[in-house]
Protein backbone atom coordinates (compact mmCIF):
# COMPACT_ATOMS: atom_id res chain seq x y z
CA UNK A 1 0.00 0.00 0.00
CA UNK A 2 1.25 3.46 -0.84
CA UNK A 3 1.44 5.77 2.15
CA UNK A 4 -0.97 8.67 2.40
CA UNK A 5 0.72 11.98 1.61
CA UNK A 6 -0.34 15.28 3.10
CA UNK A 7 0.86 18.84 2.66
CA UNK A 8 0.98 21.09 5.71
CA UNK A 9 0.05 24.76 5.70
CA UNK A 10 1.71 27.55 7.68
CA UNK A 11 -0.98 29.14 9.85
CA UNK A 12 0.81 32.51 9.82
CA UNK A 13 0.77 33.36 6.12
CA UNK A 14 -1.23 30.46 4.67
CA UNK A 15 1.65 29.23 2.50
CA UNK A 16 2.01 25.53 1.72
CA UNK A 17 5.15 23.93 3.12
CA UNK A 18 7.65 22.67 0.50
CA UNK A 19 7.99 19.20 1.99
CA UNK A 20 5.43 16.38 2.06
CA UNK A 21 4.80 14.25 5.11
CA UNK A 22 4.16 10.50 4.77
CA UNK A 23 1.73 9.00 7.24
CA UNK A 24 1.63 5.31 8.13
CA UNK A 25 0.40 2.81 5.53
CA UNK A 26 -2.63 1.68 7.52
CA UNK A 27 -4.97 4.62 7.76
CA UNK A 28 -8.40 3.48 9.04
CA UNK A 29 -11.42 5.32 7.66
CA UNK A 30 -12.86 6.23 11.04
CA UNK A 31 -13.54 9.89 10.29
CA UNK A 32 -16.33 11.46 8.33
CA UNK A 33 -13.73 12.83 5.96
CA UNK A 34 -15.62 15.90 4.87
CA UNK A 35 -15.09 15.85 1.10
CA UNK A 36 -13.88 12.30 0.39
CA UNK A 37 -13.52 8.98 2.21
CA UNK A 38 -12.17 5.50 1.54
CA UNK A 39 -13.07 2.20 3.24
CA UNK A 40 -12.31 -1.51 2.86
CA UNK A 41 -14.87 -4.34 2.73
CA UNK A 42 -14.46 -7.70 4.47
CA UNK A 43 -13.28 -9.26 1.19
CA UNK A 44 -10.55 -6.65 0.81
CA UNK A 45 -12.10 -4.56 -1.96
CA UNK A 46 -11.83 -0.81 -1.61
CA UNK A 47 -14.64 1.70 -1.86
CA UNK A 48 -14.29 5.45 -2.30
CA UNK A 49 -16.92 8.17 -2.02
CA UNK A 50 -16.37 11.82 -2.77
CA UNK A 51 -18.06 15.15 -3.41
CA UNK A 52 -17.42 16.93 -6.72
CA UNK A 53 -17.76 20.70 -6.74
CA UNK A 54 -19.32 22.60 -9.64
CA UNK A 55 -16.84 24.37 -11.91
CA UNK A 56 -19.31 27.22 -12.50
CA UNK A 57 -23.03 28.01 -12.40
CA UNK A 58 -23.70 25.96 -15.56
CA UNK A 59 -22.01 22.80 -14.24
CA UNK A 60 -24.66 20.30 -13.08
CA UNK A 61 -22.19 17.48 -12.34
CA UNK A 62 -21.70 18.52 -8.70
CA UNK A 63 -22.66 15.95 -6.09
CA UNK A 64 -21.69 12.66 -4.44
CA UNK A 65 -20.05 9.79 -6.35
CA UNK A 66 -18.90 6.26 -5.46
CA UNK A 67 -16.38 3.83 -7.00
CA UNK A 68 -14.81 0.45 -6.11
CA UNK A 69 -11.47 -1.26 -6.64
CA UNK A 70 -10.90 -5.02 -6.50
CA UNK A 71 -7.12 -4.79 -7.00
CA UNK A 72 -6.08 -2.68 -4.04
CA UNK A 73 -6.48 0.62 -5.83
CA UNK A 74 -4.71 -0.12 -9.12
CA UNK A 75 -7.93 0.23 -11.14
CA UNK A 76 -11.37 1.57 -10.28
CA UNK A 77 -14.90 1.03 -11.50
CA UNK A 78 -16.83 3.70 -13.35
CA UNK A 79 -18.18 6.20 -10.85
CA UNK A 80 -21.71 5.64 -9.57
CA UNK A 81 -23.68 8.88 -9.29
CA UNK A 82 -25.29 8.75 -5.84
CA UNK A 83 -26.86 12.22 -5.98
CA UNK A 84 -25.62 14.54 -8.71
CA UNK A 85 -26.97 17.95 -9.63
CA UNK A 86 -30.29 19.33 -8.44
CA UNK A 87 -32.91 16.61 -8.72
CA UNK A 88 -36.72 16.58 -8.38
CA UNK A 89 -38.01 15.37 -5.02
CA UNK A 90 -41.38 13.62 -4.90
CA UNK A 91 -43.77 13.50 -1.98
CA UNK A 92 -43.14 16.62 0.11
CA UNK A 93 -44.10 19.71 -1.96
CA UNK A 94 -42.94 21.97 0.85
CA UNK A 95 -43.51 25.25 -0.99
CA UNK A 96 -46.75 24.21 -2.65
CA UNK A 97 -44.94 23.19 -5.81
CA UNK A 98 -42.33 20.65 -6.90
CA UNK A 99 -39.26 20.44 -4.65
CA UNK A 100 -35.66 19.74 -5.57
CA UNK A 101 -32.87 18.11 -3.61
CA UNK A 102 -29.11 18.37 -3.90
CA UNK A 103 -26.15 16.85 -2.06
CA UNK A 104 -23.88 18.53 0.47
CA UNK A 105 -20.13 18.05 0.75
CA UNK A 106 -19.91 16.28 4.15
CA UNK A 107 -19.97 12.49 3.82
CA UNK A 108 -18.83 9.15 5.21
CA UNK A 109 -18.50 5.58 3.93
CA UNK A 110 -18.47 2.17 5.63
CA UNK A 111 -19.17 -1.41 4.54
CA UNK A 112 -21.82 -3.77 5.90
CA UNK A 113 -20.16 -6.98 4.75
CA UNK A 114 -19.69 -6.33 1.03
CA UNK A 115 -22.41 -3.65 0.80
CA UNK A 116 -21.23 -0.02 0.80
CA UNK A 117 -23.15 2.46 2.94
CA UNK A 118 -22.70 6.19 2.29
CA UNK A 119 -24.16 8.99 4.39
CA UNK A 120 -23.99 12.63 3.37
CA UNK A 121 -25.60 16.01 3.94
CA UNK A 122 -28.28 17.33 1.61
CA UNK A 123 -30.57 20.28 1.07
CA UNK A 124 -34.12 20.71 -0.21
CA UNK A 125 -34.86 23.71 -2.45
CA UNK A 126 -31.40 25.05 -1.58
CA UNK A 127 -32.85 26.41 1.66
CA UNK A 128 -31.13 26.41 5.03
CA UNK A 129 -34.27 25.37 6.90
CA UNK A 130 -34.47 22.11 4.93
CA UNK A 131 -30.95 20.80 5.43
CA UNK A 132 -30.93 17.04 5.92
CA UNK A 133 -28.92 13.85 6.33
CA UNK A 134 -29.10 11.24 3.58
CA UNK A 135 -28.16 7.56 3.35
CA UNK A 136 -27.37 5.43 0.29
CA UNK A 137 -26.73 1.80 -0.56
CA UNK A 138 -26.90 0.20 -4.02
CA UNK A 139 -30.09 -1.57 -2.84
CA UNK A 140 -32.02 1.28 -1.21
CA UNK A 141 -30.73 4.19 -3.29
CA UNK A 142 -30.45 7.65 -1.72
CA UNK A 143 -33.01 8.46 0.97
CA UNK A 144 -33.52 11.22 3.51
CA UNK A 145 -33.08 9.85 7.03
CA UNK A 146 -33.08 13.15 8.98
CA UNK A 147 -34.79 16.43 8.08
CA UNK A 148 -34.31 19.79 9.81
CA UNK A 149 -36.98 20.42 12.47
CA UNK A 150 -38.05 16.78 12.42
CA UNK A 151 -37.47 17.14 16.14
CA UNK A 152 -37.68 20.47 18.05
CA UNK A 153 -34.33 22.26 18.05
CA UNK A 154 -32.83 20.20 15.23
CA UNK A 155 -31.39 22.49 12.55
CA UNK A 156 -31.79 26.14 11.58
CA UNK A 157 -34.32 28.43 9.94
CA UNK A 158 -31.87 31.24 9.15
CA UNK A 159 -28.30 32.21 10.03
CA UNK A 160 -26.85 35.63 9.10
CA UNK A 161 -24.32 35.27 6.28
CA UNK A 162 -21.57 36.89 8.34
CA UNK A 163 -22.06 34.28 11.09
CA UNK A 164 -22.09 31.09 9.01
CA UNK A 165 -19.16 28.70 9.22
CA UNK A 166 -18.05 28.01 5.66
CA UNK A 167 -17.01 24.42 6.37
CA UNK A 168 -20.14 23.49 8.34
CA UNK A 169 -23.79 23.70 7.41
CA UNK A 170 -26.62 23.89 9.93
CA UNK A 171 -26.43 20.08 9.79
CA UNK A 172 -22.89 18.81 9.24
CA UNK A 173 -20.40 15.93 9.22
CA UNK A 174 -22.52 12.75 9.35
CA UNK A 175 -20.49 9.70 10.33
CA UNK A 176 -21.38 5.99 9.97
CA UNK A 177 -21.01 2.99 12.24
CA UNK A 178 -22.09 -0.55 11.26
CA UNK A 179 -23.10 -3.08 13.92
CA UNK A 180 -21.07 -6.27 14.27
CA UNK A 181 -24.37 -8.15 13.91
CA UNK A 182 -24.41 -6.93 10.28
CA UNK A 183 -27.91 -5.47 10.76
CA UNK A 184 -27.75 -2.33 12.88
CA UNK A 185 -26.53 0.98 11.41
CA UNK A 186 -26.06 4.28 13.27
CA UNK A 187 -25.35 7.72 11.80
CA UNK A 188 -24.13 10.53 14.09
CA UNK A 189 -24.02 14.16 12.97
CA UNK A 190 -23.70 17.68 14.35
CA UNK A 191 -26.46 20.30 14.11
CA UNK A 192 -27.33 23.77 15.35
CA UNK A 193 -30.49 24.48 17.34
CA UNK A 194 -33.25 26.94 16.48
CA UNK A 195 -36.97 26.95 17.27
CA UNK A 196 -39.62 29.52 16.29
CA UNK A 197 -43.16 30.36 17.34
CA UNK A 198 -46.30 30.50 15.19
CA UNK A 199 -45.42 34.01 13.97
CA UNK A 200 -41.95 32.91 12.89
CA UNK A 201 -40.12 34.63 15.76
CA UNK A 202 -37.20 32.81 17.38
CA UNK A 203 -38.14 31.31 20.74
CA UNK A 204 -34.68 29.81 21.09
CA UNK A 205 -31.55 30.49 19.04
CA UNK A 206 -28.55 28.95 20.76
CA UNK A 207 -25.71 31.35 19.91
CA UNK A 208 -22.64 32.77 21.62
CA UNK A 209 -22.36 36.41 22.68
CA UNK A 210 -20.76 37.08 19.29
CA UNK A 211 -23.76 35.51 17.52
CA UNK A 212 -22.18 32.21 16.38
CA UNK A 213 -24.20 28.99 16.51
CA UNK A 214 -23.57 26.29 19.08
CA UNK A 215 -23.61 22.74 17.69
CA UNK A 216 -24.55 19.48 19.37
CA UNK A 217 -24.29 15.86 18.22
CA UNK A 218 -27.39 13.88 17.20
CA UNK A 219 -27.81 10.31 16.04
CA UNK A 220 -30.28 8.22 14.06
CA UNK A 221 -30.42 4.43 13.78
CA UNK A 222 -31.60 1.57 11.60
CA UNK A 223 -32.00 -1.99 12.84
CA UNK A 224 -32.64 -3.56 9.43
CA UNK A 225 -29.51 -2.72 7.48
CA UNK A 226 -30.47 0.82 6.50
CA UNK A 227 -33.89 0.18 5.00
CA UNK A 228 -35.96 1.85 7.73
CA UNK A 229 -34.81 4.56 10.15
CA UNK A 230 -36.04 5.73 13.53
CA UNK A 231 -36.34 9.19 15.08
CA UNK A 232 -33.25 11.37 15.70
CA UNK A 233 -31.91 11.47 19.27
CA UNK A 234 -29.30 13.60 21.04
CA UNK A 235 -25.95 11.92 21.68
CA UNK A 236 -24.08 14.87 23.22
CA UNK A 237 -25.80 18.13 24.07
CA UNK A 238 -24.13 21.53 24.19
CA UNK A 239 -23.90 23.09 27.60
CA UNK A 240 -26.53 25.75 28.13
CA UNK A 241 -25.92 29.45 27.60
CA UNK A 242 -24.71 31.23 30.70
CA UNK A 243 -22.80 28.16 31.89
CA UNK A 244 -19.42 26.63 31.11
CA UNK A 245 -20.60 26.27 27.52
CA UNK A 246 -19.13 24.31 24.63
CA UNK A 247 -20.04 23.72 21.01
CA UNK A 248 -19.89 20.00 20.14
CA UNK A 249 -18.58 19.51 16.60
CA UNK A 250 -16.89 17.19 14.07
CA UNK A 251 -18.14 13.79 15.32
CA UNK A 252 -16.32 10.71 14.04
CA UNK A 253 -17.63 7.20 14.76
CA UNK A 254 -15.82 3.88 14.66
CA UNK A 255 -16.67 1.91 11.52
CA UNK A 256 -17.92 -0.95 13.69
CA UNK A 257 -20.08 -0.91 16.80
CA UNK A 258 -20.82 -3.83 19.12
CA UNK A 259 -24.46 -4.97 19.35
CA UNK A 260 -25.79 -6.85 22.39
CA UNK A 261 -29.49 -7.73 22.75
CA UNK A 262 -30.44 -4.99 20.31
CA UNK A 263 -28.36 -2.28 22.02
CA UNK A 264 -25.65 -0.64 19.90
CA UNK A 265 -22.41 0.51 21.55
CA UNK A 266 -21.24 3.53 19.55
CA UNK A 267 -17.58 4.59 20.04
CA UNK A 268 -17.40 8.27 19.09
CA UNK A 269 -14.91 11.12 19.18
CA UNK A 270 -15.84 14.78 18.80
CA UNK A 271 -14.35 18.22 19.30
CA UNK A 272 -15.63 20.74 21.81
CA UNK A 273 -15.01 24.46 21.46
CA UNK A 274 -15.59 26.71 24.43
CA UNK A 275 -16.70 29.50 22.09
CA UNK A 276 -17.95 28.72 18.56
CA UNK A 277 -17.06 30.96 15.66
CA UNK A 278 -15.56 31.54 12.25
CA UNK A 279 -11.82 31.00 12.31
CA UNK A 280 -10.97 31.38 8.62
CA UNK A 281 -12.53 32.36 5.28
CA UNK A 282 -13.49 35.81 6.51
CA UNK A 283 -13.69 37.02 2.90
CA UNK A 284 -14.09 40.51 1.51
CA UNK A 285 -16.87 42.63 0.07
CA UNK A 286 -20.37 41.16 0.12
CA UNK A 287 -19.07 37.73 1.22
CA UNK A 288 -17.31 39.03 4.32
CA UNK A 289 -17.80 36.90 7.45
CA UNK A 290 -17.01 37.68 11.05
CA UNK A 291 -13.99 36.04 12.64
CA UNK A 292 -14.70 34.23 15.88
CA UNK A 293 -12.36 33.74 18.84
CA UNK A 294 -10.21 30.62 19.13
CA UNK A 295 -10.74 29.56 22.72
CA UNK A 296 -10.12 26.24 24.50
CA UNK A 297 -10.66 23.59 21.84
CA UNK A 298 -10.53 19.99 23.07
CA UNK A 299 -11.15 16.48 21.76
CA UNK A 300 -13.29 13.93 23.57
CA UNK A 301 -14.00 10.21 23.35
CA UNK A 302 -17.43 8.90 24.28
CA UNK A 303 -19.08 5.48 24.33
CA UNK A 304 -22.78 5.98 23.70
CA UNK A 305 -25.31 3.15 23.93
CA UNK A 306 -28.16 3.31 21.41
CA UNK A 307 -30.96 1.31 23.03
CA UNK A 308 -33.53 -0.70 21.03
CA UNK A 309 -36.24 1.92 21.67
CA UNK A 310 -34.07 4.57 19.98
CA UNK A 311 -34.15 2.63 16.72
CA UNK A 312 -37.98 2.53 16.73
CA UNK A 313 -37.85 -0.26 14.19
CA UNK A 314 -39.17 -3.79 13.90
CA UNK A 315 -35.65 -5.07 13.17
CA UNK A 316 -37.08 -6.85 10.14
CA UNK A 317 -34.64 -8.36 7.70
CA UNK A 318 -34.26 -6.45 4.43
CA UNK A 319 -36.37 -9.03 2.58
CA UNK A 320 -39.10 -9.16 5.23
CA UNK A 321 -42.23 -7.39 3.96
CA UNK A 322 -44.26 -8.00 7.11
CA UNK A 323 -43.91 -4.36 8.19
CA UNK A 324 -45.42 -2.97 4.95
CA UNK A 325 -48.02 -0.26 5.36
CA UNK A 326 -50.16 1.59 2.82
CA UNK A 327 -51.17 5.16 3.64
CA UNK A 328 -53.74 7.20 1.68
CA UNK A 329 -55.04 10.68 2.49
CA UNK A 330 -58.60 11.47 1.37
CA UNK A 331 -59.43 15.21 1.56
CA UNK A 332 -63.00 16.44 1.80
CA UNK A 333 -63.88 19.42 -0.41
CA UNK A 334 -67.23 20.05 1.29
CA UNK A 335 -66.18 20.16 4.96
CA UNK A 336 -63.14 20.45 7.22
CA UNK A 337 -63.07 16.69 7.82
CA UNK A 338 -60.54 14.51 5.99
CA UNK A 339 -59.51 10.91 6.49
CA UNK A 340 -56.32 8.86 6.46
CA UNK A 341 -56.72 5.26 5.41
CA UNK A 342 -54.14 2.78 6.71
CA UNK A 343 -53.71 -0.75 5.44
CA UNK A 344 -51.47 -2.65 7.87
CA UNK A 345 -49.94 -6.04 7.20
CA UNK A 346 -49.28 -6.51 10.92
CA UNK A 347 -50.10 -4.83 14.23
CA UNK A 348 -48.17 -1.60 14.70
CA UNK A 349 -48.15 1.61 16.76
CA UNK A 350 -49.31 4.70 14.85
CA UNK A 351 -48.65 8.36 15.63
CA UNK A 352 -50.10 11.09 13.36
CA UNK A 353 -49.12 14.77 13.36
CA UNK A 354 -49.87 17.67 11.01
CA UNK A 355 -46.97 20.06 10.27
CA UNK A 356 -46.89 23.30 8.31
CA UNK A 357 -44.44 24.34 5.58
CA UNK A 358 -41.88 25.35 8.22
CA UNK A 359 -42.01 21.99 9.96
CA UNK A 360 -43.98 23.24 12.98
CA UNK A 361 -46.55 20.90 14.52
CA UNK A 362 -50.09 22.24 14.06
CA UNK A 363 -52.19 19.25 15.09
CA UNK A 364 -51.72 15.82 16.65
CA UNK A 365 -54.75 13.69 15.67
CA UNK A 366 -53.31 10.39 16.91
CA UNK A 367 -50.83 10.03 19.76
CA UNK A 368 -49.19 6.59 19.60
CA UNK A 369 -52.13 4.20 19.31
CA UNK A 370 -51.72 0.48 18.62
CA UNK A 371 -53.63 -0.74 15.55
CA UNK A 372 -54.19 -4.36 14.55
CA UNK A 373 -53.51 -5.67 11.05
CA UNK A 374 -56.17 -4.63 8.56
CA UNK A 375 -57.66 -1.45 7.10
CA UNK A 376 -58.28 1.53 9.40
CA UNK A 377 -59.66 5.04 8.80
CA UNK A 378 -58.49 7.99 10.92
CA UNK A 379 -60.57 11.19 10.83
CA UNK A 380 -58.75 14.53 10.67
CA UNK A 381 -60.51 17.81 11.45
CA UNK A 382 -58.75 20.70 9.69
CA UNK A 383 -61.11 23.36 11.06
CA UNK A 384 -58.38 24.85 13.26
CA UNK A 385 -55.84 25.05 10.41
CA UNK A 386 -55.35 28.24 8.43
CA UNK A 387 -55.48 27.93 4.62
CA UNK A 388 -52.21 26.69 3.19
CA UNK A 389 -49.99 23.67 2.58
CA UNK A 390 -49.44 21.09 5.31
CA UNK A 391 -48.07 17.58 5.62
CA UNK A 392 -49.62 14.70 7.46
CA UNK A 393 -46.80 12.75 9.13
CA UNK A 394 -47.59 9.12 9.98
CA UNK A 395 -45.00 7.51 12.24
CA UNK A 396 -45.09 3.75 12.69
CA UNK A 397 -42.84 1.07 14.16
CA UNK A 398 -40.65 0.87 11.06
CA UNK A 399 -40.37 4.49 9.96
CA UNK A 400 -42.19 7.61 8.75
CA UNK A 401 -44.63 8.29 5.87
CA UNK A 402 -45.62 11.82 4.75
CA UNK A 403 -48.70 12.88 2.77
CA UNK A 404 -49.47 16.40 1.56
CA UNK A 405 -52.60 18.15 2.87
CA UNK A 406 -53.99 21.34 1.28
CA UNK A 407 -56.40 23.45 3.33
CA UNK A 408 -58.60 25.73 1.20
CA UNK A 409 -61.32 28.00 2.55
Amino acid sequence: QAPLQVATVAMGDGSTQPNWTNLTDSVPSTTSGGRSIIARAASGKLGAAWFKYAADSTDDTFGVYYSESADNGTSWSDATMILVGERPLDGLNINGDADTISAGANLDLAFRGEEPHVTFTGNINNRLQFANVMHWTPTTGAQIIVLSHQEPGLGAYSIPLEKRQQNMGSIAYPTLSIGDDNRHVVVAFSAVAQTIDEEGNFTDDVVSEEGFQYYRVWGVGSSDGGRNWGKPFIIQNYFEKGTDSASIEYPAASETGHVTSGSFELPLVFQARRVPGMYTFNGTGESVTDVGPITECSQHFQRFVVTPSMFRSTAAAPNDESSAMRVELFPNTTSSMSAIELELQKATSIDVTIIDALGRERAHPVSTVRYDAGIHSIRIDAASLAPGSYHCIVRHDAGVVARRLEVIR
